[in-house]
């Protein structure tokens, strides 16, 4: 039966579609296995592309695609088609079938798939046959193939983060296999060296942790004993288990490795486990998702602030915040989506700092000492705890503080920019005279210690947008001021410690649901304006 749904916030494209332009800075996409529709999905989560998460391309693959995996450089995409016996490789910067690879023992139903760190090997497990495949991946061929001793219908996969060891669940006789390279007379092979017996029936999907400790197994009957098994990776013994929600299927570490994300099948929602106390600390979505959604692969975004789950029964991928009962939004894709495996790409490689102190081209996780100008055909990313000392300054190219900080002012006059999210900004902020584009310019999720001055832009700039996945509103210790801009701007949701002025603009306005210390002024704009929900002490103009 299906259910009405409420509590989805489904983002209005209305809002801010066409703002963010076609901006590609730090964008990650899923690739989400559609087994009734024989697609894959591919997925802006961040909404880069249009201004809101959405699916870009879709793909034909083989029949029944259920497993995927995606190479740790982000180049491919493996997927495996459980009705047709084999394994598509997607290109990610065509988003097109590149190979289809036959698996040569007949009557394979490959499901679980992983790729080795090194992104030489990739490791099928058959659901069918006690069997893994192994393909190569610089030839795009089945090399090797494992019989699994004491193992039946094996599922899910995962490797280790040194490559050495291959877990493999067993859904039929309730173990793990665990794989090893071996070498005998100078030839290199792979083997079981154990199988780990679970005290839970019908293991599921896994992972490993970061640091290749533990192994967390999704399994249950979805009747009783549906936990979570922690296997001890030095001793490859069950070391604890987790009681979670009904029929557990998926598993999904942080990049950080100190929250496991498991999803539950048939009480629909995702259990997140502490990995430093192994107990539930939160279940995302408990309550309020549809009683026949059936979630199942899953994945944390980056930062792990988000979650991203593939409903099977409702044809979506859900998004929701790792701190909250309710899923946001939701992405439609195609039937039945499965996506059991790793689907999100990988962040991108960051530097230390630029090479030169002064030139900016690249993303950086480093402390970058002075002031920074970033210039025509430079693409300067400030990201993951990233910071400038000094001013920056914004005279061309792109610009992106996600994550990072500046200890000065930030001043744009050229170029494109994004500040934010989770970036702070001791001095001022001052964008103006930006010339007519597309380009993606927005301040989301930051906090600017000074004021904040958008100025005589003819380009779209949003400061949060209303759709808080996208572009959430910002913190802004002085004053806030929008003056002569002939684009279209947005704001939206701001905590403003001093006076929001929004006047004599004559493109587009939108100022809604900002908190305002002192007063709100909103006069002479000529063009459509729309305000609303604003609180403050004092109003002037054409704002509510």
């Amino acid at each position: 039966m299906k259910h009405r749904i409420s509590v989805l916030c489904v983002i209005a494209a209305s809002v801010i579609s066409g703002l963010l332009g076609s901006a590609q800075s730090l964008a990650q996409y899923a690739y989400i296995t559609n087994q009734g529709s024989d697609t894959v999905s591919v997925v802006d989560v961040q909404g880069k592309q249009r201004g809101y998460p959405d699916v870009i391309a879709t793909i034909p693959v083989g029949h029944m695609p259920y497993g995927v995996a995606v190479a740790p450089d982000g180049s491919k995409v493996y997927v495996t088609n459980e009705g047709s016996g084999s394994v598509s490789v997607i290109a990610t910067n065509s988003n097109t079938v590149t190979s289809t690879i036959p698996l040569r023992i007949s009557l394979q139903h490959p499901r679980g798939v992983a790729v080795t760190p090194d992104g030489s090997k990739i490791f099928v497990a058959d659901g069918n046959l006690g069997i893994v495949s192994i393909i190569d991946a610089a030839t795009n061929t089945e090399s090797f193939t494992i019989g699994l001793p004491f193992g039946d219908s094996p599922e899910g996969v995962a490797v280790t983060p040194d490559g050495k060891k291959v877990y493999v669940t067993n859904g039929r006789v309730n173990t793990v296999s665990v794989i090893a390279e071996k070498t005998h007379d100078n030839v290199t092979y792979y083997d079981v060296i154990t199988t780990i017996p679970l005290p839970v029936p019908e293991p599921r999907g896994l992972a490993v942790t970061p640091d290749g400790r533990r192994v967390y197994v999704a399994a249950g009957t979805g009747e009783q004993h549906d936990k979570v098994a922690v296997i001890d990776t030095l001793t490859d013994v069950v070391a604890a288990t987790i009681p979670v929600g009904s029929l557990p299927q998926g598993v999904a570490l942080s990049r950080d490795g100190s929250r496991v994300f498991v999803s539950n099948y048939l009480s629909n929602n995702v259990s997140v486990i502490d990995t430093a106390t192994n107990k539930v600390i939160f279940t995302v979505g408990n309550g309020t998702y549809p009683g026949d959604a059936k979630p199942f692969g899953l994945a944390p975004s980056w930062d792990g602030s988000l979650i991203y789950v593939a409903s099977e029964t409702y044809n979506w991928l859900s998004i929701a915040r790792t701190d909250r009962q309710s899923y946001e939004t939701i992405v439609r894709v195609g039937s039945q989506p499965v996506a059991f495996g790793n689907f999100l790409t990988p962040p991108p490689i960051v530097l230390s700092a630029p090479p030169t102190g002064r030139v900016c081209s690249g993303p950086f996780d480093g402390t970058i000492s002075g002031n920074l100008t970033v210039s025509a055909g430079q693409d300067c990313r400030v990201v993951n705890g990233g910071q400038v000392t000094g001013n920056v300054t914004v005279s061309g190219g792109n610009f992106v503080l996600s994550g990072g900080a500046v200890g000065g002012s930030v001043s744009v006059n050229a170029g494109s920019f994004t500040l934010g999210p989770a970036a702070t900004i001791d001095g001022d902020v001052q964008i103006e005279n930006l010339p007519p584009g597309d380009a993606s310019n927005s301040v989301c999720g930051t906090t600017v210690q000074g004021s904040l001055q958008v100025d005589g832009n003819a380009a779209a700039v949003q400061i949060g947008s209303g759709a808080p996945l996208v572009c959430a509103g910002n913190k802004i210790g002085g004053d806030l001021v929008v003056d002569g801009n002939s684009a279209k701007t947005l704001v939206f949701d701001n905590q403003v410690t001093g006076a929001l002025q929004a006047n004599n603009n004559t493109g587009v306005l939108d100022v809604v649901g900002n908190t305002v210390g002192t007063t709100l002024q909103c006069q002479n704009n000529t063009m459509l304006i729309m305000g609303g929900n604003n609180t403050t002490r004092q109003k002037t103009g054409q704002c509510d």
